[in-house]
């Protein structure tokens, strides 16, 4: 059943239908995979997280997830999960006391430019508190709570919204988490694309004033995390591909040149790019090529040729689209990209030529998660 793009509905995933599932995402040489916030939340996504130390019970139980972990790690699968440290929902516990008690020991775990209504948020969500991750009992409370999930056995995190928060922040959460688990993936979602000049007093990133002035270069924002974390996730990459075959039906000389140009401005195996088509947070990539399957195949094939660890967005093996872009002001249309995985289509083409691009990739690259 798809969704009602103008409803705040769970669809009905959850930890176990993923372990169910386990079999089939290992057959495609798949050998992590990324899993959505899983914290309790006042919304279908995930990311209005209400509590950070807790599994959402629509989602399932921290037993369930811990079988999840084991059986990844069983099948040779590392897990890496969605973190959100840089802000959480204003029904959060932390941030209700803060609003409401004028002597709250959170107040200052929240930036109010006026009590009570003035506060920071991600971006220009009014739903969505920014954390001072400045403030020690703030700091100290996520970088435990990121030691939590490691514990649990979690291989790392993709990390949301990187550019909120602190460079100090990111400093010390690493030089923690490396000293206790230093094979912990730490992965940024470091993107800028669209933020307004008004929503720059919410970012942590380097160099503000400037970039409010003369704009933020994405290239350029990636690699100011080079010593912070282990990888990004290359939205640069991704537009330049995404742009190419909405235009095109094959890679160019261009197109290659591109993308090597990009590559050579300062990654390595110590700080790689992971690259990726789409994901949640843009339109499906067959709805961006028109509908052109030939499209998609072909930037499948460009994307596994790549020397860095890729990502696959579920139900591209089953020519998943959407009706309409996401961005529109129609209320949660970002559902149009999230809808449920389509088991009752896999492309019994597109599925084997993961499988063969996977094995293939396997056997020699050296950037790999």
């Amino acid at each position: 059943m798809k969704p009602d793009c103008g409803l705040n509905e769970f669809l009905g995933g959850n930890i176990n239908g993923v372990r169910r599932k386990l079999d089939y995402i290992h057959s495609l040489g798949v050998t992590c995979i990324w899993l959505s916030p899983f914290c309790e939340t006042d919304q279908y996504h995930g990311y209005h997280i209400t509590n950070f130390d807790e599994v959402e019970p629509r989602f399932g139980s921290i037993d369930d997830l811990k079988c999840l972990v084991d059986e990844c790690h069983t099948l040779g699968m590392q897990i890496i999960v969605d973190w959100v440290p840089n802000h959480c929902s204003i029904k959060h516990p932390f941030f209700v006391d803060a609003q409401t008690n004028p002597n709250s020991e959170y107040r200052d775990w929240f930036l109010f430019e006026s009590w009570p209504d003035g506060y920071l948020r991600f971006l220009h969500f009014s739903e969505l508190a920014k954390i001072n991750l400045n403030n020690p009992n703030a700091r100290e409370y996520m970088v435990a709570n990121a030691l939590r999930w490691l514990e649990l056995g979690i291989d790392g995190f993709r990390i949301d919204h990187a550019i909120g928060p602190s460079m100090g922040f990111w400093k010390e959460l690493r030089r923690t988490v490396k000293r206790k688990f230093p094979e912990a993936l730490l992965i940024g979602e470091v993107w800028a694309a669209g933020i307004p000049r008004s929503d720059f007093k919410t970012l942590g990133i380097k160099g503000k004033t400037r970039r409010r002035r003369w704009g933020i270069n994405q290239q350029e924002l990636q690699l100011d995390y080079s010593q912070v974390f282990d990888g990004v996730l290359d939205f640069h990459f991704a537009h330049t591909v995404r742009e190419h075959f909405r235009r095109k039906g094959l890679p160019t000389g261009q197109l290659r040149i591109d993308c090597a140009n990009h590559f050579e401005m300062g990654y390595s195996p110590a700080y790689s790019p992971v690259l990726f088509l789409d994901n949640h947070d843009l339109d499906r990539f067959l709805f961006v090529c028109h509908g052109k399957p030939a499209r998609l195949i072909a930037a499948i094939r460009f994307l596994f040729e790549q020397p860095f660890p890729v990502v696959i967005y579920y139900g591209t093996e089953a020519l998943m689209s959407q009706g309409s872009t996401i961005h529109s002001n129609q209320p949660f249309a970002d559902l149009q990209a999230r809808q449920p995985m389509a088991w009752d289509s896999l492309n019994a083409d597109v599925v084997g030529l993961i499988k063969r691009l996977a094995e293939e990739k396997l056997k020699g690259d050296k950037y790999r998660l």
